[in-house]
Protein backbone atom coordinates (compact mmCIF):
# COMPACT_ATOMS: atom_id res chain seq x y z
CA UNK A 1 0.00 0.00 0.00
CA UNK A 2 1.19 3.51 -0.83
CA UNK A 3 0.98 6.26 1.78
CA UNK A 4 -1.15 9.29 0.94
CA UNK A 5 0.82 12.48 0.41
CA UNK A 6 -1.23 15.37 1.79
CA UNK A 7 -0.77 18.57 3.74
CA UNK A 8 -4.25 19.11 5.20
CA UNK A 9 -6.69 16.56 6.68
CA UNK A 10 -10.38 17.28 7.17
CA UNK A 11 -12.55 15.12 9.43
CA UNK A 12 -16.29 14.66 9.63
CA UNK A 13 -17.62 14.73 13.22
CA UNK A 14 -20.71 12.59 13.87
CA UNK A 15 -20.02 8.84 13.71
CA UNK A 16 -16.54 9.54 12.39
CA UNK A 17 -14.97 10.94 15.56
CA UNK A 18 -17.85 10.42 18.01
CA UNK A 19 -20.72 8.00 18.64
CA UNK A 20 -23.65 10.20 17.64
CA UNK A 21 -26.31 7.63 16.64
CA UNK A 22 -25.66 5.41 19.66
CA UNK A 23 -25.85 8.36 22.06
CA UNK A 24 -29.00 9.69 20.39
CA UNK A 25 -30.82 6.35 20.56
CA UNK A 26 -29.90 5.80 24.20
CA UNK A 27 -31.03 9.33 25.07
CA UNK A 28 -34.33 8.89 23.24
CA UNK A 29 -35.19 5.57 24.88
CA UNK A 30 -34.48 6.91 28.37
CA UNK A 31 -36.57 10.02 27.65
CA UNK A 32 -39.52 7.90 26.53
CA UNK A 33 -39.14 5.69 29.61
CA UNK A 34 -39.65 8.76 31.82
CA UNK A 35 -43.17 9.16 30.43
CA UNK A 36 -44.33 5.76 29.15
CA UNK A 37 -44.15 2.70 31.41
CA UNK A 38 -46.06 0.13 29.34
CA UNK A 39 -43.63 -1.77 27.10
CA UNK A 40 -45.99 -1.96 24.10
CA UNK A 41 -46.75 1.74 24.29
CA UNK A 42 -43.03 2.45 24.70
CA UNK A 43 -42.21 0.52 21.53
CA UNK A 44 -45.07 2.19 19.68
CA UNK A 45 -43.86 5.63 20.78
CA UNK A 46 -40.31 4.83 19.66
CA UNK A 47 -41.48 3.52 16.28
CA UNK A 48 -43.63 6.58 15.69
CA UNK A 49 -40.79 8.91 16.73
CA UNK A 50 -38.44 7.23 14.26
CA UNK A 51 -40.99 7.46 11.46
CA UNK A 52 -41.65 11.17 12.04
CA UNK A 53 -37.96 11.95 12.51
CA UNK A 54 -37.12 10.28 9.23
CA UNK A 55 -39.89 12.24 7.48
CA UNK A 56 -38.53 15.52 8.85
CA UNK A 57 -34.95 14.53 8.00
CA UNK A 58 -35.89 13.84 4.38
CA UNK A 59 -37.70 17.19 4.16
CA UNK A 60 -35.20 19.18 6.20
CA UNK A 61 -34.34 21.65 3.42
CA UNK A 62 -37.94 22.84 3.16
CA UNK A 63 -38.83 26.37 4.21
CA UNK A 64 -40.75 24.94 7.15
CA UNK A 65 -37.66 23.59 8.87
CA UNK A 66 -34.31 24.67 7.51
CA UNK A 67 -33.94 28.26 8.69
CA UNK A 68 -34.62 27.36 12.33
CA UNK A 69 -32.62 24.12 12.04
CA UNK A 70 -29.47 26.02 11.12
CA UNK A 71 -29.52 27.54 14.61
CA UNK A 72 -30.86 24.64 16.66
CA UNK A 73 -32.95 21.48 16.36
CA UNK A 74 -35.20 22.41 19.30
CA UNK A 75 -38.23 23.27 17.12
CA UNK A 76 -37.93 19.99 15.24
CA UNK A 77 -37.61 17.93 18.41
CA UNK A 78 -40.58 19.68 19.98
CA UNK A 79 -42.65 18.99 16.85
CA UNK A 80 -41.75 15.28 16.84
CA UNK A 81 -42.42 14.73 20.54
CA UNK A 82 -45.72 16.60 20.35
CA UNK A 83 -46.77 14.52 17.33
CA UNK A 84 -46.03 11.32 19.25
CA UNK A 85 -47.83 12.50 22.38
CA UNK A 86 -50.87 13.61 20.36
CA UNK A 87 -51.06 10.23 18.64
CA UNK A 88 -50.93 8.40 21.98
CA UNK A 89 -53.52 10.64 23.60
CA UNK A 90 -50.98 12.29 25.85
CA UNK A 91 -51.28 15.77 24.41
CA UNK A 92 -49.61 18.22 26.75
CA UNK A 93 -47.71 21.19 25.33
CA UNK A 94 -45.43 21.45 28.35
CA UNK A 95 -44.70 17.72 28.31
CA UNK A 96 -43.57 17.81 24.68
CA UNK A 97 -41.30 20.73 25.46
CA UNK A 98 -39.91 19.00 28.54
CA UNK A 99 -39.23 15.77 26.64
CA UNK A 100 -37.46 17.57 23.80
CA UNK A 101 -35.21 19.42 26.25
CA UNK A 102 -34.48 16.23 28.21
CA UNK A 103 -33.59 14.31 25.05
CA UNK A 104 -31.42 17.19 23.83
CA UNK A 105 -29.47 17.28 27.11
CA UNK A 106 -29.07 13.51 27.45
CA UNK A 107 -27.94 13.12 23.85
CA UNK A 108 -25.06 15.49 24.55
CA UNK A 109 -24.33 13.92 27.93
CA UNK A 110 -24.00 10.44 26.40
CA UNK A 111 -21.84 11.62 23.48
CA UNK A 112 -18.21 10.49 23.52
CA UNK A 113 -15.23 10.15 21.22
CA UNK A 114 -14.49 6.78 19.69
CA UNK A 115 -11.56 4.81 21.07
CA UNK A 116 -8.23 6.43 20.20
CA UNK A 117 -9.89 9.40 18.45
CA UNK A 118 -8.17 11.94 20.69
CA UNK A 119 -4.83 10.16 20.33
CA UNK A 120 -5.18 10.05 16.54
CA UNK A 121 -6.01 13.77 16.35
CA UNK A 122 -3.13 14.63 18.65
CA UNK A 123 -0.58 12.62 16.66
CA UNK A 124 -1.78 13.78 13.24
CA UNK A 125 -1.83 17.42 14.34
CA UNK A 126 1.93 17.19 14.90
CA UNK A 127 2.53 16.55 11.20
CA UNK A 128 -0.53 17.94 9.40
CA UNK A 129 -2.97 20.80 9.62
CA UNK A 130 -6.42 19.51 10.55
CA UNK A 131 -9.93 20.72 9.88
CA UNK A 132 -13.49 19.71 10.74
CA UNK A 133 -16.46 19.72 8.35
CA UNK A 134 -19.78 18.86 9.97
CA UNK A 135 -23.45 19.15 9.10
CA UNK A 136 -25.92 20.12 11.79
CA UNK A 137 -27.28 23.11 13.69
CA UNK A 138 -24.86 25.79 14.86
CA UNK A 139 -25.50 25.49 18.59
CA UNK A 140 -25.79 21.68 18.59
CA UNK A 141 -22.49 21.11 16.80
CA UNK A 142 -20.63 23.74 18.80
CA UNK A 143 -21.89 22.11 22.01
CA UNK A 144 -20.59 18.74 20.82
CA UNK A 145 -17.17 20.14 19.95
CA UNK A 146 -16.95 21.82 23.36
CA UNK A 147 -18.11 18.71 25.22
CA UNK A 148 -15.61 16.50 23.37
CA UNK A 149 -12.85 19.08 23.97
CA UNK A 150 -11.41 18.82 20.44
CA UNK A 151 -11.55 22.39 19.10
CA UNK A 152 -7.85 23.00 19.68
CA UNK A 153 -6.88 20.30 17.17
CA UNK A 154 -8.44 22.11 14.20
CA UNK A 155 -7.20 25.07 12.20
CA UNK A 156 -10.53 25.21 10.33
CA UNK A 157 -14.04 24.31 11.56
CA UNK A 158 -16.90 24.43 9.06
CA UNK A 159 -20.42 23.92 10.46
CA UNK A 160 -23.56 23.82 8.34
CA UNK A 161 -25.47 25.98 10.80
CA UNK A 162 -22.85 28.73 10.59
CA UNK A 163 -22.36 28.56 6.81
CA UNK A 164 -26.03 28.36 5.85
CA UNK A 165 -25.35 25.28 3.72
CA UNK A 166 -23.87 21.85 4.31
CA UNK A 167 -22.38 18.76 2.72
CA UNK A 168 -22.60 17.71 -0.09
CA UNK A 169 -23.02 21.29 -1.37
CA UNK A 170 -19.98 22.18 -3.48
CA UNK A 171 -19.72 25.52 -1.65
CA UNK A 172 -18.67 23.68 1.51
CA UNK A 173 -15.67 22.16 -0.21
CA UNK A 174 -14.82 25.42 -1.95
CA UNK A 175 -14.69 27.07 1.46
CA UNK A 176 -12.60 24.20 2.80
CA UNK A 177 -10.05 24.48 -0.01
CA UNK A 178 -9.77 28.24 0.37
CA UNK A 179 -9.24 28.03 4.13
CA UNK A 180 -6.79 25.13 3.89
CA UNK A 181 -4.65 27.30 1.59
CA UNK A 182 -3.34 24.37 -0.42
CA UNK A 183 -4.10 22.56 -3.65
CA UNK A 184 -7.00 20.12 -3.78
CA UNK A 185 -4.60 17.22 -4.40
CA UNK A 186 -2.98 17.96 -1.03
CA UNK A 187 -6.21 17.60 0.97
CA UNK A 188 -7.60 14.43 2.56
CA UNK A 189 -11.15 13.96 3.83
CA UNK A 190 -11.98 11.32 6.45
CA UNK A 191 -15.66 10.52 6.93
CA UNK A 192 -18.32 7.86 7.35
CA UNK A 193 -20.94 8.88 4.75
CA UNK A 194 -20.16 8.20 1.11
CA UNK A 195 -22.45 10.77 -0.53
CA UNK A 196 -21.36 13.56 1.82
CA UNK A 197 -17.79 12.82 2.89
CA UNK A 198 -16.31 10.70 0.10
CA UNK A 199 -17.79 11.31 -3.35
CA UNK A 200 -17.74 15.17 -3.35
CA UNK A 201 -14.09 15.50 -2.23
CA UNK A 202 -12.93 12.85 -4.69
CA UNK A 203 -14.68 14.68 -7.53
CA UNK A 204 -12.72 17.80 -6.58
CA UNK A 205 -9.37 16.01 -6.68
CA UNK A 206 -9.02 15.42 -2.94
CA UNK A 207 -8.10 12.12 -1.37
CA UNK A 208 -10.79 10.50 0.76
CA UNK A 209 -10.76 7.72 3.34
CA UNK A 210 -14.08 6.07 4.15
CA UNK A 211 -14.42 4.84 7.73
CA UNK A 212 -16.97 2.06 8.01
CA UNK A 213 -18.35 0.74 11.30
CA UNK A 214 -21.04 -1.89 11.79
CA UNK A 215 -22.72 0.36 14.38
CA UNK A 216 -23.03 3.28 11.98
CA UNK A 217 -26.79 3.09 11.40
CA UNK A 218 -29.24 5.98 11.88
CA UNK A 219 -31.66 4.26 14.26
CA UNK A 220 -34.67 5.91 12.63
CA UNK A 221 -34.04 3.86 9.47
CA UNK A 222 -34.51 0.59 11.39
CA UNK A 223 -31.82 -1.22 9.39
CA UNK A 224 -29.93 -4.33 10.50
CA UNK A 225 -26.64 -3.27 8.96
CA UNK A 226 -25.13 -0.20 7.29
CA UNK A 227 -25.23 0.29 3.54
CA UNK A 228 -21.65 0.48 2.33
CA UNK A 229 -22.46 0.14 -1.37
CA UNK A 230 -20.75 2.56 -3.73
CA UNK A 231 -23.23 3.85 -6.35
CA UNK A 232 -22.56 2.76 -9.95
CA UNK A 233 -20.03 4.86 -11.87
CA UNK A 234 -19.02 6.66 -8.67
CA UNK A 235 -15.38 7.12 -7.59
CA UNK A 236 -13.86 4.70 -5.13
CA UNK A 237 -12.37 5.99 -1.87
CA UNK A 238 -8.62 6.17 -1.57
CA UNK A 239 -8.85 3.63 1.24
CA UNK A 240 -11.46 2.05 3.51
CA UNK A 241 -10.79 1.72 7.25
CA UNK A 242 -12.76 0.44 10.24
CA UNK A 243 -10.92 2.16 13.08
CA UNK A 244 -9.38 5.62 13.28
CA UNK A 245 -5.99 4.24 14.28
CA UNK A 246 -5.75 2.64 10.81
CA UNK A 247 -5.12 6.12 9.43
CA UNK A 248 -1.51 5.74 10.48
CA UNK A 249 -1.16 2.99 7.85
CA UNK A 250 -1.98 5.45 5.07
CA UNK A 251 -0.71 8.91 6.06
Amino acid sequence: MSPIQVKFIYFDLDDTLCNYWDSAKSALLSTIDDVVSDSDQRNSFFDLWCKEFDYVRRNLKSKKWYSSYLESDEDILHHIFKHCLDTHGLDQHNLALEMSKTYHARRLEKLSLFDNAEYVLEKLSQSYQLGLITNGPKHVQRSKIQKLNIESFFKVILIEGELGYGKPDAAVYEDAERLAQCDSKDILMVGNTYNQDIRPPLQRGWKAIWIQRDSDIPFSLRLNKPNFIIPPKSPKPSYIIHHLSELFDYV
